[in-house]
């Protein structure tokens, strides 16, 4: 029985090696774990080898649990005009800078910082914080290029410190890293993650367009038919704005929108913007909006995305739109509808189906002329 099962496991073992194409030289590596496979099938019988194989299991199950990652890492990516980095959802970037310069400054929290920076000495529980800063080093040795370790820094002055330094040969950066005393392993997994998913813009090539203030919140991004976009919030002349950017030469920016004065009822403080790439809309509406569409004059519409503002806004009652779509649309032939929870539009007139052109023609003095009927 078991010379029986012995034969039949290397039979199938056999016919797995016939069906599979290897490299015309195989690394290293491979070589010695075949080596090690030949060895240990002279050596052991059927019931050795299937006890090495739950004994690699447990062990790979253990490695697992030693280590945890988060499964919701990176599931949110910041394009700023100096860098880009992933986080997970919940998480937070403040760019403390806004615009492009040698001045890079942004930080990374897993709590709601509001508008301000945040001290690694002041985290709440379960705190964690991520600062990158573009400084002078003056190295001893050669300077360490990307990608490098996040270390501890018994020097830090801060709970749970951690340092990473490094150049591009034109600026040098730091990085530090602070941690609650009872931040968890996922914590610290993901704050690693993000921090190597990090993206430094090279000197005079920002990735996005300029802020229009700092610290600017990074309320929540998404993408574009132009690329990545972001959703900020920043605070001038005592009011909150909120405002868009979008990658470096799209257009997407200077849309501003100030959370103050009454709630509005219903889309008056929604509007669309028109690029070559397509049309955007965005605009601030009441909480009590469910969902929100774009509709055109000519019978289509685009889903848009209804954003949740951050508490330390202070902005109770208030959402934002952004949606986009990449076919062209003129300027007048846009209509956001809202509707509540119940399904009920909250928007008085609105486009239901195609629009019907009665008579149509070209004048020389005007140009292009049409008598239509919406619906």
């Amino acid at each position: 029985m078991k010379n029986d099962l012995e034969r039949n496991l290397r039979d199938l073992f056999d016919e797995k090696v016939a069906r599979v194409s290897l490299p015309i030289q195989p690394p290293g590596e491979v070589v010695r774990r075949a080596r090690r496979r030949q060895a240990a099938t002279a050596l052991a019988a059927a019931a050795a080898v299937i006890a090495v194989v739950l004994a690699s299991i447990a062990g790979f199950q253990a490695s697992r649990h030693t280590k945890p990652i988060p499964a919701d890492t990176h599931t949110s990516s910041a394009t700023l005009p100096d860098g880009s980095i992933g986080y997970p959802e919940g998480w937070y970037v403040v760019d403390l800078d806004g615009r492009p310069s040698e001045a890079l400054a942004f930080q990374l929290t897993d709590f709601d910082p509001g508008l301000a920076p945040v001290a690694c000495d002041a985290l709440p529980p379960a705190g964690a914080l991520l600062t990158i800063r573009s400084t002078v080093i003056e190295w001893a040795g050669p300077p360490a290029t990307w990608p490098v370790p996040l270390e501890e820094d018994d020097q830090g002055g801060c709970p749970g410190a951690m340092r990473a330094e490094w150049s591009d040969g034109d600026r040098d950066f730091v990085a530090t890293a602070a941690f609650s005393p009872d931040a968890t392993d996922d914590d610290h997994a993901a704050l690693t993650a993000s921090f190597e998913s990090l993206r430094v813009a090279p000197p005079g090539q920002p990735f996005a367009e300029d802020l229009y203030g700092s610290p600017a919140l990074i309320v929540a991004t998404t993408m574009s038919p132009a690329g990545p976009v972001a959703l900020y919030a920043y605070e001038d002349g005592g009011s909150i704005w909120v405002s868009v950017t979008g990658p470096r030469g799209s257009g997407i920016s200077g849309f501003l929108v100030p959370l103050r004065g009454e709630v509005p009822a219903a889309n008056e403080n929604v509007g669309p913007g028109f690029f070559s790439w397509g049309v955007m809309v965005f605009g601030e509406v009441s909480d009590r909006v469910a969902r929100a569409d774009a509709r055109t004059v000519e019978g289509t519409a685009f889903p848009t995305t209804l954003v949740t503002l951050p508490a330390s806004l202070g902005a109770d009652g208030r959402a934002m739109v952004l949606g986009f779509d990449d076919r062209p649309v003129d300027p007048p032939d846009v209509v956001i509808v809202l509707y509540d929870t119940a399904g009920n539009p909250l928007t008085e007139s609105y486009p239901t189906d195609r629009r019907t052109i009665i008579a149509s023609g070209r004048d020389p003095a005007v140009g292009r002329w049409s008598v239509f009927l919406n619906h």
